[in-house]
């Protein structure tokens, strides 16, 4: 008997990156439709570079995976997510088979399913925070049978005959000095570059690089300027980001001969917000807005060079829990970016993630006393990132003198169009009106001044808060932003991909 048979092709209606894919066990064939940017092999789909051949389409083994794909191996079908947990895989299963996505907004649409409006949605967005092998990847979702939806992390799945199991884990590499970790760096970088330009690829990769005056991006974008990158996206002190100055991150950019495209923040398009809105209920990055416009005008898939993770990995301070091997995040950054990369077409390169398993070993480094002339005290000391920049030229007073962010927390939309769509929805759906938007409003600032007494303790001034008594139904006002964005994209997708549902093989049953 034959394996399973991969059935794929390109769709130009869907988003760039994105993909969906139908494993009927039962006539053992998987069916993938997917946009313009994934690369199609005779054995796998992938949006994804890695440290291998691309020829070879090995992902499914790689140690360093950025992006999504499917593997078909015999009888298996192996659904693979990034190893940096700025990304994600959904699954949607039953007894009859398995939906798979690289798109929870995408997978909603096309088993005609939605986010409940009644279920707090932070813990699920934050599920991979409890690590890699321990989270709960379970998503509540309504819809007209029992499809359970999960969503995956870092570490294969396979499917065999509808049975769904994760690869075990890969053991950590072993480091004793910054020289051993620098050389294993540059060794899978180097890889990931070439696997990147292999000419056997549809679509051409273009490499760019975020550059800031903290740690991780300026030892980012040191690392992706000796490997040819050019161009970095920054900001230039002179603007404010919800009444926050933004750094000038320039002078980092000129010490390594990155050309700057300067971020400007502003009222972003309705379309890249509520996408971004639609992606969790936490943080938002809609600064990059210039950004995702320059990539989706771009011929060339994008590959951003970014430094997520690095407030873990390259800490001295960083211990407990997250010096085990699985890997623990600290927030979800970048994880904002899932949805609104697959529509303009960029990879999420986000290179403190390689070897993170290994962070015992690396805070050992980091402290180590050949790490001395990097290490400079306080409470923000990052030695191994510090040694990477400064050895590429940045002036040590350019670069880590204190922490910011681009992080953006908002309970309203920005752009006027979708805010006023979004009040509709509360007024009409919620009962929520303008008199109870205003009540909420203050209480959310009332509080904050509680919080930021220390009057209280935590959890005693969240049982009291006055917010929870005025939030829209069972959740609050951000989650209830999310659910809305979220399920108006699905739908919005299900009108436009109507030919994908009608042609792929019967859902679910």
């Amino acid at each position: 008997m034959t394996g399973i048979q991969l059935h794929a092709e390109h769709d130009a209606a869907l988003p760039r990156l994105g993909w969906v894919c139908k494993v009927d066990t039962q006539a053992r064939r998987v069916d993938v439709r997917c946009g313009e940017g994934v690369e199609i092999g005779d054995d796998f789909v992938v949006e994804g570079i890695w440290d291998g051949a691309f020829a070879a389409g090995e992902f499914h083994r790689a140690r360093h995976f950025f992006g999504t794909g499917v593997k078909v191996l015999g009888d298996d079908v192996i659904v693979v997510p990034s190893r940096a947990l700025v990304d994600r895989v959904v699954l949607a299963t039953s007894d009859g088979g398995v939906w798979a996505s690289n798109s929870l907004l995408l997978l909603l649409a096309v088993t005609a399913r939605a986010l409940d409006p009644d279920v707090d949605y932070l813990d699920a967005c934050h599920a991979v925070i409890a690590g890699t092998d321990d989270y709960d990847p379970q998503i509540d979702v309504v819809g007209d049978d029992a499809l359970r939806f999960v969503q995956h992390y870092h570490r294969p799945l396979v499917i065999r005959a509808g049975t769904v199991t994760r690869q075990a884990a890969t053991p950590p590499v072993p480091f004793a000095s910054f020289d051993a970790y620098h050389a294993a760096l540059h060794d899978a970088l180097a890889a990931i570059v070439d696997n990147a330009a292999a000419p056997q690829r549809r679509t051409p990769i273009s490499h760019f690089t975020s550059t800031s005056t903290g740690y991780d991006s300026a030892a980012v974008s040191a690392l992706a300027r000796s490997y040819g990158v050019t161009r970095c996206f920054t900001t230039d002190g002179a603007r404010t980001l919800d009444g926050m100055t933004l750094e000038d991150g320039r002078p980092v950019a000129r010490a390594l001969s990155l050309e700057p495209s300067v971020l400007t923040p502003g009222v972003p398009d309705a379309d890249v917000e509520q996408i971004m809105l639609g992606t969790t209920p936490d943080g938002r990055e809609t600064l990059f807005s210039d950004m995702f416009e320059l990539f989706a005008a771009q011929q060339s898939v994008a590959c951003l060079w970014s430094g997520y993770h690095g407030d873990k990995l390259w800490d001295r301070a960083t211990s407990g829990g997250y010096l085990d091997p699985q890997i623990k995040r600290g927030d979800m950054s970048g994880f904002n970016l899932g949805e609104i990369r697959l529509v303009v077409g960029f990879l999420n390169l986000s290179v403190p993630f390689m070897f993170a398993s290994s962070i015992a070993d690396l805070v050992a480094v980091a402290n180590a006393s050949e790490m001395a002339p990097w290490q400079v005290g306080g409470d923000y000391d990052r030695p191994i990132p510090r040694r990477i920049a400064e050895q590429a030229g940045v002036p040590r007073e350019a670069f880590g003198q204190s922490k910011a962010r681009i992080m953006e927390y908002y309970s309203y939309c920005r752009n006027p169009e979708l805010a006023q769509a979004f009040r509709d929805h509360l007024a009409s759906e919620r009962s929520f009106g303008a008199i109870k938007r205003s009540a909420y409003e203050i209480a959310e600032r009332l509080d904050y001044l509680v919080a930021r007494s220390a009057l209280l303790p935590e959890a005693v001034s969240q049982r009291i808060s006055l917010k929870r008594l005025l939030r829209p139904g069972a959740s609050n006002l951000s989650n209830a932003l999310y659910v809305w964005a979220a399920n108006r994209c699905a739908s919005q997708y299900a009108e436009k991909y109507r030919d994908l549902i009608t042609n792929l093989p019967a859902q679910v049953a």
